[in-house]
């Protein structure tokens, strides 16, 4: 059944054409439900799709004024035609319908067919605005490949969507093992696993077509993914279609995408709107000036038809108001279906409007509802909006009630429509009983988002509840939105939930629920109130006995701060794992190992494997997101670029699958940072702004402001102080030793990069201060730094490149780095040598990677009293007599003319930070240390 407007067909039944020949359809202005030829005669279940057509109810008669019919129309309907047909006007018919402008949309889709065929499998995004024609497109390609297997599935418009409601529409569709992992509660991997062996089980080509992807839960997403990445050595076309006109940056649609665009099977299809031209042909004898009803409708085509349909209504201002003119002139009987119609969302199951089958009947005859299947729905989404947005809200109360009761009475066991329709009819009691079980099936599947978006609905509707009932879905909620990094609120429903369990005099789940608003302060990097919300469950949860919430706060460290506070709990965690013989609880236990481990310097790899593959085995995917974020930040931290990046690779597609940013964005920190030690800037770049593009918590963001940080201060881009202040801002609310050097050591950097060697100082001893037995790897960091800057220490450290920066020769080191694939850290220590030729090497490296960082190297080759120092910088400062950038010099000009750095900002149209940062360039440059002095020699 042909199921859009936008093809812009109009059905001509036998009866509407001269002679009516038997068997002769054409379709030139709406699609038709059947015709001869096309498969979708067949009976079989599909989904309901908010694009709709009219059915053959809808004669000529109907759409188009008496004046005529146009020649080409008339000629062509007096034959059956052929699977592909062209018109004399340029159109083309496929099947039945005639599409006009898509030819080459169209061709494109075939193409990637036979490639599908042949068994290069394809996955093909067609987009466009509402009612634009990508669901006739995609029908217009069903009819030319009559021997493939076709299944549907579409995403709701409800406000919270199914978790994997295409996947449940498709199971029914193809039966067997998928429908039997739909329908038995299996895992959501179990369930992919089906579709994937369902889609390769055959050698015919197998075409998927999933539309108003716009409307996808997090599930469905992964699901894509996870085809995206299996199909192309098997013969199937996955067709997508999605609404591109109004996604948010950080839309997960957006990000989902992203990843399929990379993968060698997707191809992209878009659809813009009709041409003037087109516009005419169809407009042709309906009285409606082409040029006038283009700019009316900007070429939309379902505009276009909705206009051509009412072809006496005159000019409306928009498709909306087309459709509410259509709906008024109904009886007032049948547009009280028609509202209740409008309610019940996509697809209308027929028992729910039996009592008014006569009015059913009216509004298929007026062109607003059709039928699908054994199902209604209406002709497009933006129809259903329309009669939606037209129902007074005390009516709509009302009607929703009316649907609730009626799906009840159906059998419906769709918690999510329920949830929906009883959350708008304010019937409390559903609501708690339906929201819940859809937030823990969402939950299942990973649809994080939507399971938040249902215990949010539980909990607006928890005061009716007895006060554990409320504390329970009070933590529940705050589960889902610590997992999509909605910290703030999760914050806000955490301290809810303890004062909750603390009013129900329940101290065991006050305690737990106190350990979990401490890892949410931590994530919000406010240290002071993490330790001692931990403390708190410490004095709640201890006099209890050795239970698995006291397992869990031990795990994180039991609000200790010192490495034997830590050791002591994290040792008592691994005590009750062992004890109570729980798997989440040994996996946690053995990160909180694993973490003891890499601060210093020894087996953390094994703990984390054995986590990783017990969290995966079970399907605990809060554990295996940790155990995937944490490995990766131990193998950066110790320059093991050959496991960090397969492994990164393998924790993003897992995190991405399960709807689990929170994990991810983590992975994708300490990988930007791996990218930054090894030379590999401008990839680090692009994986750092992901993270800070995204809402990733505080402490996610740190790792990624530190690798951007860094690569801006090394290049000498004033932008980099903005990026490792706010890294700075973030470490210091967080208070610990580790992330205090994470952030301390680009600063102290920058700070020698600019010609600062005191404050580089300085703020290395403020680091190492701080640092402990638990930081080693950071701490060896520290002492090879302070050795270049002249401060001599005791301790050896313990990673082997620095140690040899320590104890040299500045040659050896430089050959460990470049052993690592570390160039900037080869040449930096090739440049604390003081023979000639090693500095003259530095140099050489230095100049493409860090013009400042050259610019040291040549200081110092001066002050030895070297000759003939090499010039590396750009054109624009080897002209310049004082090595200044041109943005420097306009700087010095400035402060010649005694201007503050205010007025320069406003004359430079930068930030006063910018202007502070540059000042302090040229004055390190110019090696003065005044404005004085520098504008002295500003003439030079």
């Amino acid at each position: 059944m042909s199921r859009s407007l936008s093809s812009l067909t109009v059905c001509l039944r036998p009866s509407a054409v001269a002679g009516g020949i038997a068997g002769a359809w054409l379709c030139c202005c709406f699609p038709v439900d059947s015709h001869p030829g096309r498969r979708s005669m067949i009976p079989r279940p599909r989904p309901a799709k908010s694009c709709a057509p009219m059915t053959d109810e809808i004669c000529l008669r109907d759409i188009l004024p008496k004046s005529g019919i146009p020649l080409a129309i008339r000629s062509a309907a007096t034959r059956r035609l052929e699977p592909q047909t062209k018109l004399p006007d340029g159109g083309t018919i496929v099947g039945m319908t005639r599409v006009l402008e898509r030819d080459s949309q169209l061709a494109a889709l075939r193409s990637y067919a036979e490639e599908a065929r042949a068994g290069a499998g394809r996955m093909a995004l067609i987009s466009g605005e509402a009612g634009i024609g990508k669901s006739t497109l995609v029908e217009g390609l069903e009819a030319t490949l009559p021997d493939a297997t076709w299944w549907w599935g579409a995403c709701d418009g409800l406000s919270t969507p199914r978790a994997l409601g295409p996947l449940t529409d498709i199971a029914a569709q193809a039966g067997g093992e998928l429908y039997a992992a739909c329908q038995d509660g299996s895992s959501r991997d179990a369930r992919f696993d089906a579709l994937l062996t369902t889609l390769q089980d055959g050698a015919e080509l197998r075409v998927v077509v999933i539309e108003d992807l716009h409307w996808a839960d997090e599930a469905t997403l992964d699901m894509l993914r996870f085809l995206g990445r299996r199909i192309r050595g098997a013969s199937v076309l996955v067709l997508l279609t999605y609404r591109d006109d109004a996604l948010a940056p950080d839309e997960p649609l957006r990000v989902t995408l992203g990843d399929l665009a990379t993968h060698r099977s997707t191809r992209r299809v878009a659809l813009g709107p009709l041409s003037v031209q087109a516009v005419g042909q169809l407009a042709e004898a309906t009285g409606f000036e082409p040029n006038e009803l283009y700019e009316l409708t900007g070429g939309s085509p379902f505009f276009v038809a909705e206009v051509l349909a009412t072809g006496s209504l005159g000019v409306p201002s928009s498709a909306r108001d087309v459709v509410l003119a259509r709906a008024a002139a109904l009886t007032p009987e049948a547009r009280g279906v028609l509202d209740h119609a409008a309610l019940m969302g996509a697809r209308i199951t027929p028992a729910l409007l039996s009592a008014a089958s006569d009015h059913v009947d009216e509004l298929i005859t007026g062109g607003l509802l059709v039928r699908d299947g054994d199902a209604l729905r209406f002709r497009h989404e933006i129809a259903r909006q329309a009669v939606q947005e037209e129902i007074a809200p005390h009516k709509a109360t009302e009607l929703h009630r009316a649907v609730l009761d009626a799906l009840l009475a159906t059998g419906c066991t769709d918690d999510v429509r329920l949830a929906f329709h009883a959350d708008a009819a304010g019937d409390t009691a559903r609501v708690l009983e339906h929201a819940p079980r859809a937030g823990r099936a969402a939950a299942a599947v990973a649809s994080h988002r939507e399971a938040a978006a249902q215990f949010e609905r539980a909990v607006r509707y928890a005061d009716a509840t007895d006060i554990e009932t409320r504390a329970a879905l009070f933590d529940e909620y705050a589960n889902e939105l610590g997992l999509v990094e909605r910290w703030e609120d999760a914050a806000v429903i955490r301290r809810a939930a303890i004062d909750l369990w603390r009013e129900a005099g329940n101290p065991l789940r006050e305690g737990a629920a106190e350990t979990c608003f401490g890892t949410v302060m931590w994530r919000l990097c406010r240290g002071t109130e993490s330790i001692a919300a931990n403390r708190r469950a410490r004095d709640l949860l201890e006099p209890l006995g050795r239970t698995e919430e006291l397992c869990v706060l031990y795990a994180g460290g039991g609000g200790a701060v010192d490495p034997a506070g830590l050791t002591l709990y994290i040792t008592r965690a691994v005590e009750i794992a062992r004890e109570l013989d729980l798997a989440d609880l040994r996996i946690g236990a053995l990160n909180g190992v694993a973490c003891l481990a890499a601060g210093r310097c020894g087996d953390y790899e094994t703990p984390l494997r054995e986590a990783l593959q017990l969290s995966l085995r079970l399907d605990l995917q809060r554990g295996a997101g940790r155990s995937y974020a944490n490995l990766t930040e131990y193998y950066a931290q110790e320059f093991r670029m050959a496991e960090t990046e397969p492994f990164f690779r393998e924790a993003l597609a897992y995190c991405d699958d399960h709807d689990a940013p929170t994990y991810s964005n983590c992975a994708r920190g300490h990988y930007a940072m791996a990218l930054v030690d090894h030379g590999r800037w401008d990839e680090a770049l692009r994986e750092a702004n992901l993270v800070l593009a995204s809402k990733a918590s505080p402490i996610n963001r740190l790792s990624s402001l530190v690798a951007v940080g860094t690569v801006l201060a090394r290049r000498g881009d004033p932008a980099a102080a903005q990026y490792l202040d706010e890294a700075e801002d973030v470490a210091t609310g967080v208070d610990e030793p580790l992330y205090l050097a994470w952030a301390g050591l680009p600063i102290a950097e920058a700070s020698w990069l600019a010609g600062d060697a005191d404050a580089a100082r300085e703020r290395l001893h403020a680091v190492s201060a701080r640092l402990t037995e638990l930081e080693t790897p950071w701490l060896a960091a520290v002492i090879a730094w302070q050795h270049r800057l002249g401060v001599r220490s005791d301790l050896v450290p313990a990673l082997v490149p620095y140690a040899a920066q320590v104890a040299g020769p500045p040659r050896r080191a430089a050959q460990l780095w470049d052993g690592l694939q570390m160039p900037y850290h080869a040449a930096l220590a090739l440049g604390d040598s003081d023979d000639e030729a090693d500095l003259r090497e530095a140099v050489t490296r230095l100049d493409p990677l860090s013009p400042p960082a050259a610019l040291v190297v040549r200081r110092k080759m001066r002050d030895l009293g070297l000759r003939a120092i090499p010039s590396g910088a750009r054109a624009s400062t080897r002209s310049d007599p004082l090595g200044l950038t041109r943005r420097e010099r306009e700087v010095l000009d400035l402060v010649r003319d005694n201007l503050t750095n205010e007025q320069i900002a406003e004359r430079l149209v930068i930030s006063v930070k910018t202007v502070d940062h540059h000042v302090s360039a040229v004055l390190a440059k110019l090696g003065v240390s005044s404005r004085r002095d520098a504008s002295a020699l500003a003439g030079i």
